[in-house]
């Protein structure tokens, strides 16, 4: 079992510089010119070399980042027989576009066919616009990109998405497909789970809902699909500490903890500004972890915790108490000012 402990969880401090450089020419004064930083290059430019800059790696022994031209295909012969589009309408914020989904047999795309969108990532641009530079929204657990979809419509963030699970993945990139290439080139889609360490993990799901997809070793009952192997990588190892996460969704079924720690506990986790967790106690067991830990990890990078979103938006109040409870959501927002 992990222990929150200051030896542990110490933090790194990062020192800032100005980020100007010296323009110098041989027929007039030398100027300050304002550097653009990496993570505006990202949200403004086209140029994979610029996109290298902010990431570390695009690949791994067995896996590589979404080429935005085409739709993910995968060898588990399993798997690619489902592989299909049930097409319902996506509606937000005015616009409205073609979405893969698994059928009405699956909990999400049933929502989505009757409402039009997942509600629950309606909060996700509250939070994001809460902060107005321009920066990187990380949806870890991206399914088949309900809030994907939803923050490319109501923002303009620069999105990277994680998503594991090839069936998920499909639909995904199914639908970004569909999208003007203005739209697909803001994605950053990783077909990896993120963790505390590069390895090759087995994960398993409910087949009515493939949102609750998990790491672990087996299938927990008849509901659930036979294990599949997916590539999980640490955060750190994948972005770089120059970029600003203004907004991170985690949903990633008790491997909150894991993500974290792969986050390096440091700088990166520094450089967030707002998670939004759904956090489950049973299945954080499973890995070691607990929603006390999860709490304390948090608050040792300088976090202040939220349940009732009444305490953030008193306009909006859906959140639970935690207290008691083994899920729920909760908002980890730093304050921070902005300049």
């Amino acid at each position: 079992m992990r222990k929150c402990t200051n030896t542990i969880f110490s933090l790194i401090i990062i020192s800032l510089f100005p980020c100007i450089t010296l323009n110098k020419s041989t027929k007039t004064k030398p100027t300050l010119r304002r550097k653009t930083t990496i993570d505006e290059l990202l949200y403004t430019s086209n140029n994979l070399e610029i996109h290298t800059a902010l990431l570390k790696k695009t690949s791994g022994s067995n896996w590589k980042m979404w080429d935005r031209n085409s739709t993910y295909t995968t060898t588990l012969s399993s798997i690619s027989k489902e592989q299909r589009c049930d097409w319902a309408r996506f509606r937000v914020n005015g616009y409205v576009a073609d979405m893969c989904t698994h059928g009405d047999d699956e909990v999400l795309s049933k929502v989505i066919k009757s409402h039009g969108r997942w509600g629950e990532c309606d909060l996700l641009t509250v939070l994001w616009h809460d902060y107005t530079r321009k920066s990187v929204f990380v949806d870890a657990g991206a399914n088949i990109g309900s809030c994907v979809l939803h923050m490319l419509f109501t923002t303009s963030a620069s999105i990277l998405a994680f998503e594991p699970h090839p069936r998920n993945l499909f639909c995904l990139t199914s639908t970004l497909m569909k999208l003007d290439k203005q739209y697909r080139n803001r994605v950053f889609l990783f077909p990896i789970a993120l963790g505390s360490e590069s390895k090759i993990s087995k994960m398993t799901g409910l087949e009515n809902n493939l949102g609750h997809s998990m790491i672990y070793n087996k299938p927990l009952n008849e509901q659930y699909h036979s294990v599949i192997n997916i590539p999980v990588e640490r955060l750190d190892s994948i972005l770089s500490i120059e970029a600003h996460i203004e907004l991170m969704k985690l949903d990633v079924e008790g491997y909150e903890c894991n993500v974290l720690e792969g986050m390096g506990m440091g700088a990166l986790l520094q450089q967030t500004k707002v998670i939004y967790t759904e956090v489950n106690d049973h299945y954080l067991h499973r890995n070691n972890c607990s929603k006390q830990l999860y709490h304390c990890m948090l608050e040792a990078s300088d976090f202040i915790l939220y349940d009732k979103i009444a305490n953030l938006f008193p306009s909006v109040n859906h959140f639970r108490t935690r207290e008691f409870l083994s899920e729920y959501n909760i908002v980890a927002k730093k304050f921070v000012p902005i300049v």
